[in-house]
């Protein structure tokens, strides 16, 4: 097998393995570079896109108020995230693989994170705490990882359905329930909002 493709295959098996037992979304990976708009991007993994969209998302007032169910859920989607980033790297380095051997989309997970951290949780560069728990997981989940890896380099992409009905058989109980339910109720409740918002300023302005 091609070295650098079973970097990749392993590397995206570890944010899948992290992802599905913090509870997190997952839509599909793939180390299809037909799949791959980014040039510099061997890989990836949909679930929850990390765009500013998302990080509207998890600000907006939804989830303040009484219900301490939404503050957990919250938080869990916050640290989840950071460690699923953070779950390629520390796979990279269980196998042995360099920083000089490993692509601009590998160092971008860490910025990434940090940029994540940065903007939800505090002041600091330093995620060495939290690379050991990511590691500890992906370490903790080899053998998952390494056949959603084997399956990958077999397909070039598997659907979120298969790879969590692989990772079942490893892991049958997530760490956190999962949290894909609570993520899509509240993104279509605040796309409605939007919606209803932009059709209010278009009444305000005449346009009906």
């Amino acid at each position: 097998m091609n070295k650098e493709l079973n970097r990749v295959a392993y590397h995206e098996a570890a944010h899948v393995v992290v992802r599905y037992r913090l509870g997190l979304p997952i839509d599909k990976v793939t180390i299809n570079k037909a799949e791959i708009n980014e040039e510099d991007t061997a890989g990836f993994v949909s679930g929850v896109v990390i765009d500013r969209d998302f990080w509207e998302f998890l600000d907006c007032d939804i989830w303040e108020g009484e219900r301490d169910d939404l503050s957990k859920a919250r938080q869990n989607i916050i640290e989840g995230e950071i460690l699923s980033f953070l779950a390629g790297s520390a796979m990279d380095e269980i196998n042995g693989i360099s920083d000089d051997e490993i692509e601009q989309g590998g160092r971008s997970d860490r910025h990434n994170a940090i940029d994540f951290y940065l903007h939800f949780i505090g002041e600091t560069h330093d995620l060495t705490a939290w690379y050991k728990r990511s590691r500890f997981l992906a370490e903790d989940s080899f053998p998952a990882v390494r056949t959603i890896a084997n399956l990958l380099s077999e397909r070039g992409t598997l659907t979120g359905a298969d790879a969590e009905k692989v990772i079942k058989q490893y892991i049958p109980t997530r760490d956190v329930p999962s949290l894909a339910g609570t993520v899509c109720e509240f993104r279509e409740e605040i796309r409605l909002e939007k919606e209803a918002k932009k059709r209010w300023g278009l009444g305000k302005n005449g346009a009906f």
